[in-house]
């Protein structure tokens, strides 16, 4: 008796799956830098890769602090500090 294969699917696939581009896929792949396996030069994934892709390219939710601090007030003194080093030349007219 064989033994049986897992089912392995090709970029396109795997790559609708994550919402990702192909070129994307193949890049990270050539970097190995995600579960993969290569089959006849082809890069194939099993289930269990996708979703260890999936796991570990979620991206978490991070928490605001409940006051963002206003950048405007330091905006401002860089451009008054600025006002003050600039130089002026007098300009000639001409006759």
């Amino acid at each position: 008796m064989k033994p049986q294969l897992p089912e392995t699917y090709g970029l396109r696939e795997v790559s609708q799956r994550l919402g990702v581009s192909v070129e994307w896929l193949r890049r990270r792949c050539r970097a190995s830098l995600i579960p993969h396996v290569l089959i006849a030069r082809q890069y194939r994934f099993t289930a269990e890769q996708v979703e260890t892709i999936l796991q570990d390219h979620i991206m978490q939710v991070v928490e605001l602090p409940e006051e963002i601090p206003d950048p405007v007030p330091a905006r401002k003194a860089a451009v008054k500090r600025a006002r003050k080093t600039s130089r002026t030349y007098p300009t000639c007219e001409a006759p």
